[in-house]
């Protein structure tokens, strides 16, 4: 009996240290609660022209969660968004971005289903999210910081994350490497008590948006 308690002391250790946080290393999005609603068609009342499209298919968006002996990874499938910048600068950049929570998937079908559920995402009641940028400022080296309201959740936060940002006539690219806690959009599902979920959750943004003629 001995031994099996040291066997399983250290099973369980091995499992906490298998599982480093993804999100640990990170930077958080500064959160500023915001509940002004927000939508990708307040886009259009701008006195720019819409001159990118971003979507599923020339995008990505990606997350990582993890738990005390686990992680797992995911995305979704399909969103849509707009970005305009009537001078051709980033600092005069504004997007706009709607994500349809239904295609939401992970490396765990259980898991998926789980995420749409109430405890997470409530797909029933909150189809959609979204996300429009109010400021888009020169931050270190060659980041910027893009800051915006985030909608999810029926939870609507102002956010501010780095991003590399490029603008050239063949498109835009945006990459972005950041983490939000959950709970600040009402997922405060904890998991069981001996392997508790993270709040962070890693959130990656690759954007290859083609320029619209």
């Amino acid at each position: 009996m001995r031994y099996f308690k040291v066997f399983m002391v250290v099973a369980v250790a091995l499992g906490a240290v298998a599982c480093s946080d993804p999100a640990k290393d990170l930077p958080k999005a500064a959160i500023e609660a915001n509940k002004k609603p927000v939508t990708v068609e307040q886009v259009a009342a701008t006195d720019g022209k819409l001159v990118y499209s971003i979507n599923g298919d020339n995008s990505k968006l990606e997350w990582t969660g993890s738990k005390v002996t686990g992680k797992h990874d995911g995305g979704f499938k399909k969103f849509k968004g707009t970005a305009e910048t009537p001078t051709g600068k980033v600092e005069h950049l504004k997007l706009a971005v709607e994500i349809d929570i239904a295609s939401l998937y992970s490396d765990d079908e259980k898991l998926t289903a789980h995420l749409l559920s109430k405890d997470f995402f409530g797909v029933e009641t909150n189809p959609t999210a979204s996300f429009l940028s109010t400021v888009v400022a020169k931050g270190e080296g060659d980041n910027w910081n893009v800051s915006g309201s985030l909608e999810l959740n029926n939870h609507v936060q102002h956010i501010t994350f780095p991003a590399t940002i490029g603008i050239s006539p063949e498109g835009l690219k945006v990459k972005a490497a950041f983490s939000i806690n959950r709970k600040d959009f009402g997922m405060s599902y904890p998991g069981i008590p001996d392997n508790l979920i993270r709040d962070d959750v890693a959130i990656r943004i690759d954007v290859n948006a083609s320029l619209v003629e």
